[in-house]
């Protein structure tokens, strides 16, 4: 795989790149991913894989990815993760009839994915 590097330790696979919009923050290229019809699906079991989320999700329409966000020094999961579909409506319904829904044995939180921004104290400048 081909890695990107932004802001010091930030690493985005070329998928993930794709998926991105060049933004200004602090006088500062940044990329931020698109996920307006995305679905954030919290509190999920370590074990979960993409494939699981694939699964659980696909009967509210075209999945376009599923992601479990990994921990960089373990590489275990963070017990997070993305669903992006291929329209608004299907990550609506999905939002709708998939919040308590028990993936793996723990009952997930699913709500809009909203973009990453910049964090206080991350090194960069105030806003």
């Amino acid at each position: 795989s081909v890695y990107f590097f932004f802001r010091e330790s930030t690493m985005f696979s070329r998928a993930a790149v794709s998926l991105m919009k060049p933004t200004a923050i602090c006088g500062m290229r940044a990329f931020l991913p698109l996920y307006s019809k995305g679905v954030y699906v919290g509190n999920v079991a370590w074990a979960t894989t993409e494939d699981d989320l694939k699964q659980a999700f696909n009967k509210f329409g075209e999945i376009t990815s599923a992601n479990i966000i990994m921990d960089r020094m373990t590489g275990r999961s963070r017990g997070f993760g993305f669903v992006n579909f291929e329209s608004e409506e299907s990550a609506a319904k999905a939002i709708e009839e998939m919040q308590g829904f028990e993936l793996l044995g723990r009952p997930i939180r699913v709500n809009e994915a909203i973009p990453m921004t910049t964090r206080p104290g991350s090194g960069g400048e105030e806003q």
